[in-house]
């Protein structure tokens, strides 16, 4: 019997090692050029911003303490209703009217998201836009011009009293950041997936190599 050792199969870090030292070139031009094209991506897309106004459903103080509790049970069982009336046509028209602004109502609506926090009566109404003051602008004037129509769109008992109304919590704020991805962020993922393909390569190379 031979008394050589049995040599089994090289650890893997030893086939990405040796595969990585023959096809260096790659693995540095494939990152380099991935992190270049994520640059370059982040450089040529537009900024966006995005500026959130924060409103909850208050129910309206009634002579006693049902009425009160019919208020709030209401208000927790149609903020999600009244969350898409805040995205209404008119309440989107009305506000681009009083924000001075020129893009049209379904545009509008297609950068605006109302969402509501689960368990609560909060709407968070918030807008994309290139600009950070228009965002912020936008997003204010709908949450005022959804409290101004309040009253048509609210539940109502039988004597015509308002139940519940929205109320500002906290106005939109001028966004001192873009929202979108950026060069920043873009470079270093373009960078890692060009590494990752670069790897690709030199264990395919590695692998016909060997064949």
């Amino acid at each position: 019997m031979s008394d050589m050792p049995h040599l089994g199969a090289p650890p893997l870090a030893t086939v990405w090692g040796g595969a990585l030292r023959r096809s260096l070139v790659w693995v540095i031009a494939l990152t380099v050029l991935g992190a270049v094209a994520g640059g370059v991506a982040g450089l040529m897309s537009n900024k966006t911003y995005q500026a959130t106004t924060e409103l909850m459903l208050m129910p309206i103080d009634g002579k006693d303490s049902t009425d009160l509790n019919n208020s709030t049970n209401v208000a927790q069982s149609l903020v999600s209703t009244y969350a898409q009336a805040a995205m209404s046509s008119q309440v989107l028209a009305a506000a681009l009217a009083d924000a001075h602004s020129t893009q049209s109502p379904s545009s509008l609506m297609s950068n605006t998201t109302a969402i509501v926090p689960s368990g609560t009566v909060v709407i968070n109404l918030s807008v994309k836009d290139t600009s950070a003051q228009e965002a912020a602008a936008l997003a204010n004037a709908i949450a005022e011009e959804f409290v101004k129509q309040s009253p048509s769109l609210m539940p109502k008992l039988t004597t015509g009293t308002v139940i519940i109304k929205p109320t500002v919590l906290r106005p939109a704020q001028v966004p001192e950041s873009a929202s979108s991805l950026g060069p920043p962020v873009l470079v270093p993922v373009g960078g890692f997936l060009g590494f990752a393909g670069g790897l690709a390569v030199a264990l395919w190379r590695r692998r016909g190599q060997k064949q």
